[in-house]
């Protein structure tokens, strides 16, 4: 189906790693308007602001390694068949995630940006879709083979499954209540940095805390999270977890400064240059949270890029 197999690679994937890359207008956007899109029973949200991605050294490399790669070149050609120039159109991208993904696929995507809506309809007719223009609260959208959906609104493009789509509208409508109205996710919304370059929260619903119990009990005790991530100038990390108690945040603390100690011995690890990340990195207990902070330089992170690309062969 189109959507499932040609949207998701369109659309989705080149925004949570094309994103990382592109956009050269001046539309930096902390992804707090994208919520309003999004419905109460969702458990993740996550957002990336593209414009503040740009300017940082991992946008330059990554560009000079799309000139390397003409699979990438022609997936960036194709992009901009469909309307969308990911190289000055892109200002945000916000992915939603609800409790039962892995039954319903109902994934959310809410893109904000400069959309060319026409381009997109022929190119998705042109790629074999079948197209069907639909009205849903007064909102125009397309069903793709009859599955997924997709809506341009606004400086908004929203994908998703049927289901989410319409959903999405009805959150936006007013209809239903957004995520704004989840205590859990708001509440991680509001502790993360949300001017960062990529944020995320999360609320775990207990259906998912009793599956992580039984694999750990003490892991079934993580109820909520939050981070952030910062590019500009090397690398700053931040996460927390909200634990049920804080004995379990101090077990937890406790059990990965033991595993960072160990691997502060290992003499490989110093070698390949990723001792910069063992000693920087921070992981404390403040009452029933576990706190994780890392910061790199740019030197620092850089050193860790090359390694991974020794590692992973120049990918």
């Amino acid at each position: 189906m189109f959507v499932r197999t040609r949207i998701p690679t369109l659309v989705l994937a080149a925004a949570m790693a094309f994103t990382l890359l592109f956009s050269s207008t001046a539309m930096a956007d902390d992804g707090q308007g994208a919520l309003d899109f999004i419905p109460s029973d969702t458990m993740m949200v996550l957002a990336i602001d593209v414009e503040q991605v740009r300017s940082t050294d991992l946008f330059k490399e990554f560009m000079k390694a799309i000139e390397k790669e003409q699979e990438a070149k022609d997936g960036l050609k194709m992009l901009k068949d469909a309307g969308f120039d990911i190289e000055k159109d892109l200002a945000s991208v916000v992915i939603a995630v609800p409790p039962d993904v892995d039954q319903t696929e109902n994934f959310l995507m809410v893109a904000k940006g400069k959309f060319d809506e026409k381009s997109f309809v022929k190119f998705a007719e042109k790629e074999g879709a079948k197209v069907a223009a639909q009205t849903h609260e007064g909102m125009n959208w397309y069903e793709i083979d009859g599955e997924g959906a997709i809506a341009f609104t606004g400086d908004y493009l929203v994908v998703g499954p049927k289901a989410a789509l319409m959903a999405a509208i009805d959150t936006h409508k007013g209809k239903m209540d957004s995520v704004k109205k989840n205590a859990g996710v708001s509440a991680m919304v509001k502790a993360v940095d949300t001017k960062s370059d990529l944020w995320f929260a999360v609320a775990l619903p207990s259906s998912i805390q009793k599956q992580m119990a039984q694999e750990n009990p003490m892991m079934g005790d993580i109820e909520a999270a939050h981070g952030s991530v910062d590019l500009g100038s090397g690398l700053k990390l931040r996460l927390n977890l909200g634990t049920k108690t804080a004995d379990t945040a101090k077990s937890l603390v406790d059990l990965a400064n033991a595993g960072l100690q160990g691997a502060g011995a290992d003499a490989q690890l110093k070698a390949m240059g990723l001792d910069a990340v063992l000693n920087n990195l921070k992981i404390s207990a403040a009452d029933k949270e576990v706190v994780v902070a890392l910061d790199l330089s740019t030197d620092e992170f850089a050193k860790i890029q090359e390694t991974i690309k020794a590692l992973t062969g120049g990918m």
